[in-house]
């Protein structure tokens, strides 16, 4: 089910715009999540749907219930047709909930017209206690929890489609197999057991994720000095700047207090 934190930032921001924009990767729950506000839904993927969407439009358009379009970057044209519509209706909101799995840049010629609400995987408050480690080692897409292997079989085709026709899309230059070994470097050294580095950036995706489906805008990097100072995650949000280390151990010393307090100006 959708957090009830989401789900009421949703319903604001439809009272507020004439539509919202669902981001994030595929398979995080998405079109399950909008199809929740509305039984008006429309597959942009499938052409059957784009045919009945045609067919339909005239009623769908005069009406007053919120209509839902899937994977809207894959149909610009209805995303012309659909700024003409918004702009005809001027002042009336909560018409159109829409899902992108990566940014259209047609997207931006509805600006001011449309929120954008980032949409992660799940998120570490959306699970069981005894499923929060499954979250941290396979991620937060829901067909990984509980999976009986370690590496689902759709997961190699989602990464397939990133490789083949989502990062191209998106404008990223390097060919396929250039990006396939990018991935696979990636995951060998996120994925160390030893190094901290797969905690450390589970922690930094769960809190910026739950940051972002606020809609509020934040800035989030890190840095290292040259006598091996680090800040893992430095956080620019809602006018204050927040610095945040992360350290994990079944054994936590009193001296790593100490230096976490001095890290802060507290020693």
């Amino acid at each position: 089910m959708i957090p009830r934190f989401v789900q009421s930032h949703i319903e604001h921001s439809l009272t507020q715009y004439p539509a919202v924009v669902l981001s994030g990767a595929r398979h995080p729950g998405k079109a399950t999540n909008a199809r929740t506000f509305s039984d008006i839904y429309f597959d942009i993927e499938r052409e059957e749907d784009l045919t009945r969407l045609d067919i339909e439009w005239g009623r769908h358009m005069r009406g007053e219930e919120l209509v839902i379009l899937d994977e809207i970057q894959h149909a610009s044209e209805v995303l012309l047709r659909l700024r003409a519509i918004i702009d005809e209706q001027y002042g009336q909101n909560g018409r159109f909930l829409l899902t992108e799995s990566f940014a259209s840049p047609l997207i931006k010629s509805l600006e001011g017209r449309v929120i954008v609400c980032e949409l992660s995987p799940l998120l570490i408050d959306e699970v069981d206690e005894e499923q929060q480690d499954a979250l941290w080692a396979t991620g937060g897409y829901p067909e990984n929890i509980g999976a009986l292997e370690p590496f689902p079989s759709w997961q190699q085709h989602y990464l397939d489609q990133m490789v083949q026709r989502d990062l191209p899309n998106w404008g990223f230059p390097a060919s396929p197999r250039v990006t396939e070994r990018l991935f696979k470097m990636l995951a060998s050294v996120h994925g160390q057991l030893w190094v901290g580095a797969s905690w450390e950036g589970w922690v930094i995706e769960q809190m910026i994720s739950r940051l972002e489906v606020t809609g509020e805008p934040l800035q989030a990097t890190h840095f290292g000095t040259s006598d091996r100072f680090t800040l893992h995650l430095l956080l620019e949000y809602r006018e204050k700047r927040w610095a945040i280390d992360i350290t994990i151990s079944s054994h936590p010393e009193h001296d790593m207090l100490v230096r976490l307090r001095c890290r802060t100006g507290r020693c």
